[in-house]
């Protein structure tokens, strides 16, 4: 979900600046090298190529379910892309030739993270996900960042709009000023990443990798032979979440300047989607994902829920039963209840064409319809637009979902249900449902790049030829639709759903993406028509398993590094246990036997591949291995005797 977000959040960006006249360029893409790609891999038994051919599909197939309009897609493991890191490097060490250099390094990196945590043997977590870090001692080329200090605060100075929102920005400041050290910027110890020029024996950080993946994607070269697209360089927006906002705000524009490269004008860096006031993290088991969202209740309800539900730049809190609530009450009950009854009454009542406006003299202008025609006024409208140039998302739709209440409150006022009754008020009823119905219009246009999809139904149901996408949304004013035209029939575009029945499906799908293997063999077994102990009945005390069946279990080392009591289960703890590549969640009913402070740092013995499972509200992602002793079954938790690194293989 949190990849999503920030692509969601840049489509919204790149759909409004097209309807304000702008040309586009859009990119997106897949960092795809590193030594986690190559662990991942090697751990499936794949190669590292084949490993991030699999991911890459993932993320185009999710863009394409989002409705992503992205114009270009880069993928780090591209040849181009190697080329133009390539020259990067090179055109640097032309302009800048001190910038580069060799040396030793020794110290602290996560590979989950790509970062360098220390500069000092000393065991360290990593800042970012709490994992240790793991030694580095290797000759590695290095960046002088430290030289660069004085250039980037002239650089936050002069443009006090370079980092949004501004606490991310005093944050960046803070970093900078506290001193800048020397940036490794290649490794030896791994092969899978693009190789330094005239030293193949190292490869390029990752970072410098795939920061250059941006200039990359629309035609970057050297500088000098590069693709047309590159005159949309530099770019307006860089769009991240605050986690990696360093790498963007501080190592990104050094690189550049010491290329001699321009400089993006804007960092935006948005807030974590959290779960119960966590980050979402696979290793809790609090993820949610937006395929079944998607699936549903359309692509529109989650791009709806997370700019209308988060603060930009702040952390926002994820709800499965708030994203329904909203769906029901903004959206089905809201906006298309609105559609549907406006478009309907012109289908009843003006033989389903648009009627004539009757716009009285202004001087006449009075009541319910001048109070309308406040709520639509240039100001206004104006007003919506600035929203959207401060990335103030929240505020867009708040404004727009209160000129819905606005048009609803006039229908409601003015009744033309009722005026339709009577032939002397004929005029009336045809101006009613005019101003409804242009009102409409602009709404559709201005909500149109947060939910594009039922907006454009909405424009078509409204008689409008072209596109939505293509009207000028900094030109919108009232009065633009046209009498005459003919309507469509009305459709709804979001039918309410029940709250219940929906989560539902949400849960059962995302319980498949999280256990695949699981819900194939439910799948299998609701097939054969087996639902009850027949089929997947425990093997009788006694009965012997062959060899295949006990290789489906996969065991491995992992330890404790936290665990605390779970209210209102006596004998459940809440134990976070690192397994090498991820630190899991696990409830274990181990509460009796161990005191939670005393399970920190053991070492234990995890069934990793168990289906999950819901206990107390929280989930368990695995099971700890333990013994039962003495008369009273005290739960003894398998251990190891001898150092044994968290993820090894229990055979």
């Amino acid at each position: 979900m949190g990849s999503a977000y920030t692509t969601i959040v840049c489509d919204v960006i790149a759909r409004y600046k097209r309807m304000c006249g702008y040309d586009v360029a859009y990119v997106t893409g897949t960092d795809e090298h590193g030594v986690n790609i190559e662990r991942a891999a090697e751990k499936q038994g794949i190669s590292p190529a084949e490993l991030v051919e699999r991911n890459q599909k993932i993320f185009l197939d999710l863009w394409k379910l989002l409705g992503i309009q992205y114009t270009h897609f880069i993928r780090t493991t591209e040849t181009r892309h190697a080329r133009a890191v390539q020259n990067l490097v090179r055109r640097t060490l032309r302009r800048s030739p001190e910038a580069i250099y060799k040396s030793k390094y020794e110290g602290r990196y996560c590979i989950y993270d790509n970062l360098y945590v220390g500069d000092t043997p000393e065991p360290a977590d990593c800042p970012t996900c709490g994992r240790p870090a793991e030694l580095v001692s290797e000759e590695n080329y290095f960046f002088r960042l430290s030289a660069y200090q004085g250039k980037l605060l002239d650089l936050y100075a002069k443009n006090p709009q370079f980092v949004v929102p501004d606490f991310r920005f005093n944050e960046v400041k803070s970093f900078v000023e506290s001193g800048l050290r020397d940036l490794s910027i290649s490794r030896k110890s791994i092969k899978w990443g693009i190789p330094w020029p005239d030293d193949p024996e190292h490869v390029f950080y990752v970072w410098y990798d795939a920061l250059t993946a941006y200039i990359t994607a629309i035609g970057f070269v050297d500088g000098q032979h590069d693709g047309p697209d590159f005159r949309c360089w530099p770019a307006d927006i860089h769009a991240m979440g605050k986690e990696i906002i360093r790498f963007h705000a501080v190592y990104w524009p050094a690189f550049l300047m010491a290329a001699g490269v321009e400089l993006p004008k804007q960092i935006v860096a948005h807030g974590w989607l959290l779960f119960e006031q966590e980050k979402m993290s696979k290793s809790k088991g609090n993820v949610a994902y937006a395929e079944p969202i998607v699936k549903v209740l359309g692509n529109d309800a989650l791009r709806y829920y997370l700019l209308r539900e988060t603060v930009f730049g702040h952390d926002g809190n994820f709800s499965r039963d708030a994203l329904i609530t909203r769906y029901n009450a903004d959206l089905a009950n809201g906006l298309g209840n609105l559609a549907s009854r406006v478009v309907t009454m012109i289908r009843d009542y003006c033989g389903g064409v648009v009627p004539d406006a009757h716009t009285p003299h202004p001087q006449t202008v009075h009541g319910n319809h001048a109070d309308l025609i406040a709520q639509f006024s240039f100001g206004h409208l104006s007003e919506i637009r600035g929203f959207y140039d401060r990335f103030e998302y929240a505020n867009v739709t708040e404004r727009i979902w209160n000129l819905i209440g606005a048009v609803d409150k006039y229908l409601v006022l003015e009744k033309p249900w009722a005026l339709a009754t009577s032939p002397a008020q004929r005029e009336s009823l045809e101006r009613v449902l005019y101003d409804a119905a242009d009102s409409l219009r602009v709404i559709a246009a201005l909500s149109h790049p947060v939910i594009p999809d039922a907006t454009h139904r909405i424009w078509e149901q409204l008689g409008q030829a072209g596109k939505l996408a293509d009207v000028r949304i900094d030109q919108l004013q009232r009065g633009g639709l046209e009498p005459g035209t003919r309507i469509r029939r009305p459709e709804g575009v979001f039918p309410r759903v029940d709250k219940a029945e929906a989560s539902e499906r949400i849960e059962a799908m995302e319980q498949e993406i999280r256990n695949p293997a699981a819900a194939a063999a439910a799948s299998a077994g609701q097939a054969a028509g087996g639902s009850g102990a027949g089929a997947g009945a425990a093997p009788a005390p006694g009965a012997k398993i062959t060899i295949e069946d006990f290789a489906k279990i996969e065991l491995r080392a992992g330890v404790v590094k936290s665990a605390e009591r779970i209210q209102g289960a006596d004998k459940l703890l809440k134990v976070m246990v690192d397994i090498g590549d991820e630190v899991r969640q696990v409830l274990a009913g181990i509460a009796p036997s161990y005191a939670p402070e005393e399970l920190v740092g053991r070492k234990v013995v995890v069934v990793t591949n168990l289906a999950p499972r819901k206990m107390r509200g929280l989930e368990s992602n695995g099971m700890l291995l333990a013994g039962s002793a003495g008369p009273d079954g005290k739960a003894v938790l398998c251990t190891f005797t001898e150092d044994i690194a968290p993820g090894s293989k229990v055979k």
